[in-house]
């Protein structure tokens, strides 16, 4: 049977829970990991409608987008969104920041869903260092160690297969009751292994396990020189030019929009750069980046003066048009994980307005 806790853990091997802003409320907000679950109905927001939708469908768990709780709640009134998923036992998993940053999260979706080429990070990038371990063990475990480690997901570099180096060496001990000169001495190997982050807690207690000694010998640090890399917005190439007002055609089409908004601008585009969901704030970054034009939503005035200034096509496809775009791959990729459980998408979740 499937459990809320395995879904929250597919989700966290997608988008990693730890990676969101400080400010966010993502991961598991209502119910317990131990649930066991049957059916999720997947939506960006969890609002009235989605939620009784979900309870005649018979949805044990909801997935949103935008977190259900955001703020800290001072009350519950039985009429809000919260005490109705309490009523109706329905548990709640929110992605948000962490999804919007993840590899085929929303900006990658978002890309793709626009038809760009040549995809790649167009804001400043984030790194998570690895980690590296060396750890001291007798000769004759050494196998059993190796292979404890590896299978624990340690000795891997992003884009490279497993890999590890071995040093042959003598360990001497001395328990301070013995003259000098009559130590203990043990033929030992060192094992140096790169640890990804999320890994680093099976990997040690894996260690621990096989380890013939009560306290292993080892060293952990932050290795700088092997990190992987993740960034907010997205950029990619149109496989054909297009003018301003063909462009936002394109993306009104493509993102199902009732309408859109096009700054002003009369250049050619070629270079796109996305960011799904509020991402005004990220025009000064697309500009530097040298694209043509950015695709978000809830541009302020004065970001669609400095984009015009700057040269930069500015189009607001909407919050939802923009985000709704990572729901159905997600589906999809958790459908083919749990086939034993029913996946589906909210028809209730729309935008709040309408572009007429």
């Amino acid at each position: 049977m499937t459990t809320i806790g395995q879904i929250y853990q597919a989700m966290d091997e997608m988008a990693p829970f730890r990676r969101a802003e400080s400010w966010d409320n993502s991961g598991l907000l209502l119910g317990e990991k131990n649930r066991p679950v049957e059916r999720v109905v997947l939506a960006l927001d969890a609002t009235i409608p989605v939620v009784e939708e979900a309870a005649r469908l018979g949805a044990d768990l909801l997935l949103t987008h935008h977190p259900v709780i955001f703020h800290p709640l001072k009350k519950i009134p039985s009429s809000s969104v919260v005490a109705r998923l309490i009523q109706k036992n329905i548990g709640v998993i929110s992605a948000h920041t962490n999804l919007d940053l993840a590899q085929d999260g929303v900006n990658d979706q978002l890309a793709l869903a626009l038809g760009l080429c040549d995809i790649t990070g167009f804001t400043a990038q984030e790194k998570e260092y690895y980690y590296k371990l060396e750890v001291l063990v007798p000769q004759v475990y050494l196998q059993d160690m190796l292979s404890a480690l590896i299978h624990a997901g340690a000795g891997t570099v992003p884009g490279g297969a497993p890999s590890s180096y071995i040093s042959k060496g003598v360990s001497r001990f001395h328990n301070g009751q013995q003259p000098v000169g009559s130590e203990e001495m043990v033929v030992e190997s060192c094992i140096e292994v790169s640890v990804a982050r999320d890994k680093l807690p099976g990997v040690l207690a894996a260690m621990k396990m096989v380890h013939p000694y009560e306290h292993p010998v080892f060293e952990l640090y932050e290795n700088q020189g092997i990190y992987e890399g993740y960034s907010l917005g997205r950029m990619g190439r149109l496989p054909e030019p297009a003018s301003p007002e063909a462009f936002a055609q394109h993306v009104k089409k493509r993102l199902g929009c009732t309408g859109v908004r096009l700054g002003h601008g009369d250049k050619t585009i070629v270079t796109v750069a996305v960011c799904g969901g509020s991402g005004g704030s990220l025009v000064e970054a697309a500009i530097a980046s040298g694209a043509d034009a950015l695709v978000t939503s809830e541009i302020k005035h004065d970001q669609y003066l400095s984009a015009a200034q700057n040269g930069l096509v500015v189009i607001d496809a909407g919050h939802h048009s923009t985000e709704a775009v990572v729901l159905a791959p997600i589906m999809r990729k958790l459908q083919k994980e749990f086939p034993e459980v029913t996946f589906s998408l909210a028809h209730s979740s729309q935008e709040v307005f309408t572009c007429i």
